[in-house]
């Protein structure tokens, strides 16, 4: 499991990178201990599960996530709860990670974003 830390406007949260997760998510509870209003979570998406079953969540967007030097600004992220026993704040999904060229250091648990090279 590689867990990273990032800033969500003005808190800090800790996400499980989730290469499966289409969208980034946070859990009810860390919604409420980051200052963020549940009513910005109007949204609905349907999200697939590794078992193969769906699940539909409310989304929202956050002004700005933050990793290290990298930012995303206006990112739609679902209401998730995560399984009992799990103590993160949310996952990491592809629609962060899409915005990068990603490299995993694995013996060095780091994630490392570059910008994605102009087209």
């Amino acid at each position: 499991m590689l867990i990273v830390r990032a800033q969500i406007e003005d808190a800090w949260a800790e996400f499980l990178v989730d290469t499966g997760c289409v969208i980034t998510s946070l859990t009810p509870e860390a919604v409420g201990r980051l200052g963020l209003e549940l009513s910005r979570f109007t949204g609905q998406r349907v999200m697939f599960t590794a078992a193969g079953t769906s699940i539909t969540v409310r989304t929202g967007r956050i002004t700005s996530l933050r990793l290290g030097g990298a930012e995303v600004r206006d990112l739609e992220v679902g209401l998730l709860d995560l399984p009992a026993g799990v103590n993160l704040d949310g996952l990491l999904g592809v629609n962060v990670l899409d915005r990068f060229r990603v490299t995993f250091e694995f013996r060095r648990a780091t994630l490392v974003l570059r910008p994605e090279p102009p087209r």
